[in-house]
């Protein structure tokens, strides 16, 4: 294995990074390539609590790009919770306005009553013609 940036063969007395992500045998760079100076490479792979990765050109930039993805994705989302949390209020407005115009119930009860009103005035209009007819017979 070579550093994939200047070519040195990559041994035991040569310090050199591998990608922490896709760990390919052309992924590696020696340490004059990334800019690192000896002294930090040794303090970060002797501490054992380093969370520090590094990527090499091709995952950095796999990276960024989902990263970037990731945001537009999370910002869309955003705004579709916002949408829906306006409209949600919108529909329970419009509920509360039509509750208060109209009491279903209770519109439900006038129809009854209306009808059996219509019924009580049917049978009277055909008692009234009926009491008509009878008088003109006699």
């Amino acid at each position: 294995m070579s550093c994939s940036a200047c070519g040195i063969v990559i041994g035991d007395d040569v310090k050199a990074l591998q990608c922490d992500r896709c760990q390919s045998n052309d992924s590696w760079k020696c340490i004059d390539c990334v800019d690192l100076s000896s002294d930090v490479y040794d303090h970060l792979m002797c501490n054992m609590n380093c969370s520090l990765k590094w990527f090499c050109d091709k995952c950095d930039v796999s990276n960024a790009i989902g990263n970037g993805h990731q945001a537009a994705s999370d910002s869309k989302i955003d705004s579709l919770l916002g949408l829906v949390e306006r409209l949600l209020d919108k529909l329970t407005g419009l509920e509360t306005k039509l509750n208060e115009k109209c009491n279903v119930q209770e519109l439900n009860k006038m129809e009854i009553r209306l009808k059996e009103v219509e019924e009580i005035l049917r049978r009277g209009l055909l008692q009234l013609k009926v009491n008509c007819l009878t008088r003109l017979i006699m």
